[in-house]
Order: C-alpha cells, then structure tokens, then sequence
C-alpha cells in the first residue's frame, strides 16, 4: 500500500512535467477544414506545406484527411507563408492562451 500511495504521489508531482512544449511564436486562431490540402485559419485560406505535421489534443501526429469541424488551434508558417504545423488544443490550453492575450 505504501508503494502505491508514493507512486500517486510521484505522479501528481509529474503531471505538469507532461504537458506540451507549445511553441511561443504559434498564431492562435479558430480551424475549420476544407478540401484537401486547404484548410481556413482564423477566416483566412492557407494551404498545407509540404510535410506539414498536424498535432491532436493527445500530442499525436494525425493525417490531414479525417479533419472536420471547428475547432480552436495555434499554427505556425513556413517561410513561403505555408501552413507548416498545426495543433489543436484542450480547453485547458486554449483557456491559457487566452488569459495570455488578455494580460497584453
């Protein structure tokens, strides 16, 4: 029982180390999917680089095929302006870049 009891604790103290390394220059903006390899961010078309890696809430890279819906994001662009990286966001996290933009 002991060792179960340090173990819950050993992860409680551990869980914040989990979270995602967000990256500070990513846009937030509202995601909806279009056709393929199109998608619209924030009402403005952009198109999928080449490689472009799409992250789900669990930190997973997922194929751009399957998407559908609204959903809140951050991205980033690649030098020709080119979607290069996309992950959708808890509502944790999109709560937190929110109080962020408010403290500005």
């Amino acid at each position: 029982m002991r060792y179960l009891i340090t173990l819950i604790l050993l992860l409680a103290v551990a869980a914040p180390s989990w979270a995602r390394d967000l990256p500070a220059d990513g846009i937030p903006a509202e995601f909806r999917a279009l056709e393929y390899p199109f998608v619209n961010l924030a009402g403005r078309q952009f198109r999928l680089a080449p490689g472009a890696r799409i992250f789900n809430t669990m930190n997973h890279v997922v194929l751009p095929y399957p998407m559908s819906g609204d959903a809140k994001v951050l991205y980033t662009l690649d030098i020709r302006g080119d979607v290069q990286n996309i992950w959708f966001l808890t509502r944790e996290e999109s709560k937190v870049l929110e109080n962020k933009k408010k403290s500005r």
